[in-house]
């Protein structure tokens, strides 16, 4: 009896001391705020990575799709220009709202036109307006419609030569050639980024 109460007082006998104790409950400490730290950390990260980023103009190339333009029954001097935006960059990247368009001259100075986002008008009814995820080579359109008919005079006509398509909270611009044909007389309208080659036409 005296002997096991001699190994408990210098922490014998198999029972840890409190000095013992104390000292593993320490040397486990970092491994378990490691744990715990990349627990708390790992779930946002992984979320943050699967957001995508709006497109930028350098990851687009816009031209006119004019197998969509010539397929769009305008009449009475309506027309609709087709313009394609293509991702051509190895990154995906999102296209949300309605773009800003810019008429062109030829020495590609901005001309003074109205332009309604996403109106109804003529050839096109009010638009959904939705995300569109681009993936790497992939496209999204947007549709422009004008009229050639200068009967109103409410706005001279003119003649560009190119586009502006400015992305919504982008700096920079895209450009597309409408090789000088384009003649437009009042107001221009756009439609949102599509998914598909094909506004509604419900108005």
């Amino acid at each position: 009896m005296g002997t096991i109460r001699g190994q408990l007082a210098h922490g014998h006998a198999g029972f840890p001391t409190r000095k013992k104790r104390c000292s593993v409950f320490r040397a486990a400490l970092p491994a378990a705020c490691a744990v715990m730290c990349v627990a708390g950390f790992a779930s946002p990260i992984v979320r943050a990575s699967e957001k995508t980023l709006p497109c930028r103009p350098s990851q687009l190339s816009a031209t006119e799709d004019t197998k969509e333009s010539d397929r769009i029954d305008g009449g009475l001097g309506h027309h609709a220009l087709a313009i394609s935006l293509h991702n051509r960059s190895m990154s995906s990247c999102a296209l949300q709202g309605v773009a800003e368009i810019t008429l062109l001259d030829a020495d590609g100075r901005s001309l003074s036109v109205p332009v309604c986002a996403n109106c109804n008008n003529y050839l096109f009814g009010k638009q959904t307006a939705q995300e569109i995820r681009l993936a790497p080579k992939e496209s999204a359109y947007v549709f422009i419609e004008y009229d050639i008919n200068d009967n109103l005079r409410k706005w001279p006509c003119r003649q560009s030569a190119s586009l502006g398509i400015h992305l919504p909270g982008q700096r920079g611009s895209l450009r597309v050639a409408t090789g000088g044909e384009m003649r437009s007389c009042g107001t221009v309208n756009v439609t949102p980024f599509l998914r598909k080659p094909s506004p509604s036409q419900d108005r």
